[in-house]
């Protein structure tokens, strides 16, 4: 926690909102099923839609990206933050399986921009 480019100090709130399609193939299966033999997959299987939500109140049940409801935490925005609403981002995931380890999603990340 530090002071940030705005000038105001403490921690801004973002919520990262996203849905996506998977499409089950075997190696994939494996490693929903937790097959022993389950390995990471290759992209194209993998895909996204994010939008953010940058709103003083993005923990009440009015944001249309609900992540927690909950009166407790404290409510803030960002208005550095807040151009991030109206951009488009998708993305490509794959899953990443190591030994030993619970599998992750990798995702490569793009910003939506009008042609020329």
């Amino acid at each position: 926690m530090g002071k940030g480019k705005n000038g105001v100090h403490g921690i801004q709130l973002l919520a990262l909102c996203y849905t996506g399609i998977i499409r089950i193939t075997e190696g994939i299966g494996k490693i929903l099923a937790g097959a022993d033999d389950a390995a990471t997959v290759p992209y194209g299987d993998v895909f996204t839609h994010l939008t953010f939500e940058v709103r003083p109140d993005f923990y009440s049940s009015s944001t249309s990206c609900p992540l927690l409801s909950h009166e407790n935490l404290a409510q803030t925005g960002s208005g550095a933050l807040r151009p991030l609403e109206t951009m488009v981002f998708v993305s490509a995931g794959r899953f990443v399986v190591e030994k030993g380890e619970a599998p992750v999603v990798e995702y490569k990340v793009s910003r939506v921009v009008a042609g020329r």
